[in-house]
């Protein structure tokens, strides 16, 4: 049975600091958000607006793990960078600097629609960040913030997809079903581009194609982002359960303002892998040449080309599209795709269709819907009044322009582009999270008590609730700690003190506590034998399945989570056989987590605390304690260069040449 899809945006956005001759992007990334963080008012502990910053918890970043098993010669993920700006959102986001540019990954969402929404919402934030930003600039210089994809030099920088999936499920499955999706889908989801900067292709060849990446993929399946571009992303860092779920890291989509564009590229995807999953989409159709057939997709106009498939015989693009949808259609007479998808799956199906028919018929018709037909409808009425070629430099300006996010200077907020999502319903999820996963956990936490929370990432968060011991809290459930789940929990409590006791933990870190002292005996500590049966009886393990590889390897990640937190002074609650101590609490109901690890004490003032991905400063205690001030941040404050990370393999990551301008 195919599993409830979680999805997600991650977007790279294009920056240019006007007015200033020695632009730095990642400074000037910096900024801006750091000029938006500072301006957001969080509810702190006390009940009053306070001003913090919330980083990012490194602990479990792993971009080295492949889902193939070891890590493949040649291949090298993304290094982690701890030192840049790196901050939480109250609607459980997370924005950062990536690399050289500002990047916003939006909370988990259950529903396509959603995504679309709180799409939207990351652009008024950028809006926002720019405006904010900007009144602080000296005269004549300005940060401009652009949602494309390329910069015109040479140089792509990512948006991403994510989709939760069975583990189970075969990567190799995968791979053969999706890539060909992956390749075709660029008929409604590309955003458009005047000219190519593939190597030996000219822009005369091509002066107008369908998407903005196709450019930039080398490979079919691979881990890197950056250079050597896969069509098929193998990183295996599921950011869940690693025993149950796999998150499909997708690269080669193109950032779409098209509001109809986003939800049919989620929400076809989304239906696509639950057919992957409940094996209901047949032998797959495979590209002879799965790169080749990307770019030759990108550059057919007229959307009537065959590409040629491994067993001889052609397809064009559309109709490859036309076979899937049918499947779906098919699909969803047999499953409740309102339960795997969320409430929008109908909609996807009636407007994919739509899509479709129009492509086929008059694609100039889907210009309100589709931002490659948006665009070139455009430059074509241009280049017929002006009498321009395509090389004309105006159209690459116009390009850009486009993509500008400024309302009043956005090519895009003039053509007319059908709206999904209402602006102030992306206005109100600039600030609160989705009630239907885990992210509204996250958000609501950020809400109430910002200067309690030391750090988070997208599976735990860490509370400092006063006293000795900081409270790490996992979210291994995707779908778990939403407002049915936890909403009249955070609303009963007062302080996270509370919320921790009322989650379950308190008792067990009574227990160590009391054990600790000499007051009880080791039995009471570590819970009776009876509880230790039913917490085995309750740990549910599940098998990794799938490809050899992966069970023998999947096991060791709670290992090396383990060692982490011993070199950072956390120590999980687990009774002397290695499982949970006592019964299953509420945190697992609640949150998705067997599992309650807490610091053991808190380090000297001045220490600094290492994890895998982090170096962090422990702050000295003083009048700001709980003010925000001072607080554990993913970077050495100290000024000096961040650890370089190694592979595991324990080569040193590199970016092998990599320009300061291009990112995944």
């Amino acid at each position: 049975m195919a599993l409830r899809k979680i999805l997600g945006l991650e977007t790279e956005f294009g920056i240019l600091h006007r007015g200033r001759g020695d632009t730095n992007p990642i400074a000037a990334s910096s900024k801006l958000i750091n000029a938006y963080v500072s301006t957001v008012g969080q509810v702190g502990s006390a009940g009053s607006l306070v001003t913090v910053r919330v980083g990012w918890d490194f602990v479990d970043e792993t971009p080295s793990l492949d889902a193939r098993g070891n890590l493949v010669h040649g291949s090298y993920a993304p290094e982690v960078e701890t030192h840049l700006v790196n901050a939480v959102l109250t609607n459980g986001a997370r924005y950062y600097v990536d690399h050289a540019h500002p990047e916003l990954s939006a909370p988990e969402c259950a529903d396509a629609l959603d995504v679309v929404l709180y799409d939207r919402a990351a652009e008024l934030i950028l809006q926002d960040s720019m405006a904010a930003v900007n009144a602080t600039l000296p005269e004549g210089e300005e940060i401009v913030v652009y949602k494309n994809n390329s910069d015109r030099k040479g140089n792509s920088y990512g948006t991403h997809e994510n989709y939760l999936m069975d583990r189970t499920v075969p990567f190799s499955s995968i791979v053969a079903h999706v890539t060909p999706h992956f390749i075709t889908r660029q008929l409604y989801t590309g955003a458009g581009k005047v000219g190519s900067e593939a190597v030996g292709v000219r822009s005369s060849d091509v002066p107008f194609q369908i998407t903005q990446r196709a450019d930039f993929f080398e490979e079919e399946v691979g881990l890197e982002t950056t250079l050597k571009r896969p069509i098929v992303n193998t990183r295996d860092e599921p950011h869940a359960d690693a025993k149950k779920y796999r998150r499909l890291h997708v690269i080669v989509g193109d950032a779409n303002l098209a509001q109809v564009a986003t939800f049919l590229k989620v929400g076809t995807t989304a239906i696509v892998l639950c057919m992957i999953e409940d094996d209901a989409l047949g032998a797959p159709r495979n590209f002879a040449d799965p790169v080749r057939t990307l770019r030759e997709v990108s550059y057919d106009l007229t959307l009537r080309k065959s590409h040629l498939l491994d067993d001889g015989t052609t397809i064009t693009a559309l109709e490859h599209q036309w076979e899937l949808f049918r499947h779906a259609s098919a699909y969803a007479e047999r499953v409740d795709l309102v339960e795997l998808v969320g409430s929008s799956a109908p909609l996807v199906l009636r407007r994919w269709e739509e899509i479709l028919t129009g492509l086929e018929s008059d694609p100039f018709g889907l210009a309100g819907q589709l931002d490659w037909v948006a665009k070139l409808r455009l430059f074509e009425a241009y280049r017929e009044r002006n009498d321009l070629a395509w090389d004309d430099a105006r159209l690459a300006a116009m390009d850009l322009q486009y993509h500008d996010i400024r309302p009043g200077r956005s090519l895009a907020a003039k053509v007319g582009l059908e709206a999904l999502v209402d602006d102030d319903a992306a206005r109100v999820a600039t600030t609160e999270p989705p009630a239907d996963t885990r992210a509204y956990f996250r958000g609501r936490c950020l809400q109430r008590w910002a200067d309690r929370i030391i750090a988070a990432n997208w599976d735990s968060m860490v509370f400092d609730v006063g006293g000795d011991p900081l409270r790490r809290v996992p979210m291994m459930e995707p779908t778990r700690g939403t407002a049915a789940h936890v909403g009249s929990l955070l609303d009963e409590c007062a302080t996270p003190a509370e919320l921790l006791a009322r989650l379950g933990t308190g008792r067990h870190e009574q227990q160590r506590r009391t054990h600790r002292h000499g007051g009880t005996d080791p039995e009471a500590a570590h819970g009776t034998a009876a509880d230790r049966g039913r917490a085995r009886r309750d740990t549910r393990g599940v098998g990794v399945g799938g490809e050899a590889q992966g069970r023998a390897r999947r096991p060791a990640r709670r290992d090396r989570r383990s060692a982490r937190d011993q070199r950072r002074g956390v120590r999980e609650e687990l009774c002397p056989e290695g499982r949970p101590v006592g019964p299953r609490t509420a945190v697992s109901a609640a949150l998705g987590s067997r599992r309650a690890p807490v610091l053991q004490s808190r380090p000297r003032p001045g220490t600094r605390l290492r994890g895998s991905r982090a170096s962090v400063r422990v702050p000295v205690p003083g009048p700001d304690r709980l003010g925000g001030t001072s607080r554990h941040h993913p970077r050495d404050h100290r000024g000096g260069r961040p650890d370089r990370r190694r592979c595991r393999d324990g080569r040193r990551s590199a970016r092998h040449g990599r320009s300061p301008h291009q990112s995944p």
